[in-house]
């Protein structure tokens, strides 16, 4: 019997029972010690209870008695059982500093603390040189997260404005996704990294250019690294030798960019068809600098930078909104992330970037779908209330200049200052400067003109 239907002709059946169970209680206040500074601290107290009864019976295959081929089986896919049960309480929290330094100018400064809970691997689990499952990686241990940030909030112009912030994250028993060359584990298992770092600082702004055009951009910079993980697996090129374990301490984290940047803009234009709304196109563009894809830097498992340019042409209103879309508008190739195939010693695959593609997207909000301050304005309203108010004070105007002694001059000087509160008009008052003109109207003309002594 050849290789090929030895292994053809194993199956296997897996069964999975999980309970999950996650309760929390938490709150955040904030205090104005004074007009310009704030307090805001807030606190998160959770617990969470997880369990697993795991099941994978394996059939089928060659059928011996013969130990070198039964080894030889069990490292195809090897049958596993597990029963696992953990619970866990959780305190975090945060202080954020608020300072106001002027109309202008934000500052902060945040502490926080935080946690990702208590983890199940549900996949399989990796195997001892004997293949027996390491029931230790079982159950995953949650991370816990300090952060401190710093940073300013500005707008330099009434048409601009500008954040910057520098922070520093530590994460201790990081949950990171590895990925192994053995068959009987699905797609990876979950494992704990002793501890990871995680600086860097970001920029992001926008500025509109007169009453149409809007230019927005944004640049980060990001180191993260593992400070202490001494028993990290293998990477892809030592799979199969005979270290089962690797220390990657001050190795880059997988999945992040030291340098990240992007730019867009938007043009638009009013227009009063339709109900009335506006014509709109943007424009964006992104770029990244190389990242490695495996949580063990490998270096076939680097991925390099790419950029992407998105565009967008329409038309939106109050309740809907119509347009055309462009993603990856350059048809760039790119490659989202590299994998590890389970079962060898050499092979990986990609995940590639969607190619250019088009799109229309239309949408529209029911009005009575949607709670009392999510409704959009009804302008037509404001519109015409304030035409009524109009038409009442230049009425109020025309009584006055009819019926009053010395209308003839008081209404010159109306016509001249017409809004009430204008200020004082020597032409009406040349004996009481300091007084506002006598030819404003009263707030009931209909009542009081002609009946008023003057």
């Amino acid at each position: 019997m050849s290789d090929l239907d030895f292994t053809s002709a194993i199956t296997f059946a897996t069964t999975v029972a999980t309970d999950n169970t996650s309760e929390a209680l938490y709150g955040q206040v904030e205090w104005r010690v004074t007009d310009r500074f704030s307090l805001v601290p807030g606190l998160r107290v959770n617990y969470d209870k997880k369990s697993v009864d795991y099941s994978r019976v394996t059939y089928g295959g060659l059928q011996t008695t013969d130990p070198a081929l039964l080894a030889l089986k069990a490292q195809v896919y090897t049958p596993q059982a597990f029963i696992a049960d953990v619970d866990d309480t959780n305190t975090s929290g945060q202080l954020t500093f608020q300072f106001r330094a002027s109309q202008k100018i934000n500052a902060y400064a945040t502490y926080a603390t935080g946690f990702k809970p208590v983890g199940m691997n549900v996949g399989g689990l990796p195997t001892d040189a004997n293949n027996n499952p390491i029931l230790a990686s079982a159950v995953v241990k949650p991370e816990g997260v300090q952060n401190v940030e710093l940073g300013l909030k500005t707008t330099p112009t009434s048409r601009s404005t500008a954040n910057f912030a520098v922070f520093d994250t530590e994460v201790e028993d990081y949950q990171t996704q590895v990925q192994n060359g053995q068959l009987g584990v699905n797609r990876g298992y979950l494992a704990n990294a002793e501890k990871v770092r995680v600086r860097g600082a970001e920029f992001d702004g926008n500025v509109a250019i007169g009453t149409h055009f809007l230019v927005r951009g944004a640049l980060a910079y990001t180191d993260g690294k593992y400070v202490s993980f001494p028993d990290a697996p293998v990477p892809l090129e030592a799979t199969g030798g005979a270290a089962t374990s690797v220390d990657i301490s001050g190795q880059p984290l997988p999945g992040i960019s030291k340098w990240g940047a992007s730019v867009g803009s938007e043009l638009t234009w009013p227009l009063h068809a339709f109900g009335g709304g506006e014509i709109f196109g943007g424009l964006d563009y992104y770029r990244r600098s190389e990242f490695s894809s495996s949580p063990t830097p490998s270096k076939y498992l680097w991925i390099d930078g790419y950029s992407i340019v998105n565009a967008r042409v329409g038309f939106r209103a109050s309740k809907w909104s119509g347009y055309l879309w462009a993603r990856n508008l350059t048809d760039s190739d790119y490659v989202e992330q590299l994998l590890v195939a389970g079962g060898n010693a050499g092979q990986y695959a990609a995940v590639l970037g969607d190619p250019k593609t088009y799109g229309v997207t239309v949408r529209y909000a029911f009005e009575g779908f949607l709670p009392s301050y999510l409704n959009p304005p009804t302008v037509s309203v404001i519109r015409t209330r304030r035409v009524r108010r109009a038409h009442q004070f230049r009425a109020a105007r025309r009584a006055f200049t009819r019926t009053r002694p010395g209308s003839r001059a008081r209404g010159r000087c109306a016509r001249r200052h017409p809004h009430p509160r204008r200020r004082a008009c020597a032409a009406g008052n040349r004996r009481r400067p300091r007084r506002r003109c006598d030819s404003r109207p009263a707030r009931h003309p209909t009542r009081d003109a002609g009946a008023r002594p003057w």
